[in-house]
Formats: C-alpha cells, sequence, structure tokens
C-alpha cells in the first residue's frame, strides 16, 4: 500500500527532525530553520499543507544573508537584496540568479525526514 511505501522512502533519507522540537512546522505556513553542522546542512523548512513541507537552503546564492518564508506570498525572500525564490527554491527575481538549492522531505508519525544531498 501507499503507506508502506511512504514510510520505505522516509527510512532511506538520511537526516530527521522531530515535530515535537519544532511546532510551528504542524502549522501550514509555517517556517522554521533547521541545521545539521556534522553534514553542512543549514535549512528553512517550510510546511506547505497538512501532510507536505520543502526544504531549501537558507543561504541566498547571491550572498550571505538567511532567506525568509513569506507566508502571505508563498514566496521565499532575501532581506537583503531582495531576491525572490519558489517554494521549491527557483529564483523568480534578482540580483540572484542560481536557485536555492531544495532537498526532499517525508513524513513518519512525529517525524521528519530529509536527504543529505539536494534534490535534482
Amino acid at each position: 500500500p501507499k503507506e508502506d511505501s511512504a514510510a520505505m522512502l522516509c527510512e532511506l533519507q538520511e537526516l530527521s527532525i522531530s515535530l515535537l522540537e519544532y511546532p510551528e512546522l504542524r502549522d501550514v505556513g509555517g517556517a522554521a530553520y533547521v541545521s545539521f553542522p556534522d553534514q553542512f546542512v543549514h535549512l528553512l523548512i517550510i510546511c506547505i499543507s497538512a501532510e507536505e513541507w520543502a526544504a531549501v537552503w537558507k543561504i541566498c546564492t547571491h550572498g550571505v544573508c538567511d532567506v525568509e518564508w513569506d507566508s502571505s506570498l508563498s514566496l521565499v525572500r532575501c532581506p537583503c537584496h531582495g531576491s525572490v525564490f519558489d517554494i521549491d527554491g527557483v529564483v523568480l527575481q534578482g540580483p540572484a540568479t542560481r536557485d536555492l538549492k531544495s532537498f526532499a522531505v517525508c513524513r513518519e508519525n512525529d517525524q521528519l525526514f530529509l536527504q543529505a544531498q539536494p534534490s535534482g
């Protein structure tokens, strides 16, 4: 069944976080910065819907500023120079010219699982 394949997919992911530690990620539109220093992974994770999350590299590709989630527009923005990215990290407005790396996310119970390397 579909649930079994989702659980298997989650088991293949290398990184995990507890929704108990990041309760904002339970709410649609909620976002949190999450870092895995040992793997050199620093992300902005966003709850898109009740069972869907997106994760992008948290540092803008234009400079060294942390991007922010704009829940009113459903876009990722860089507060330093105004770059705008979609939910998958694709540049919509510069000055950034490179997309943010995106990471696959799945859920099993109260855990979110992510891959250590970007998607695509």
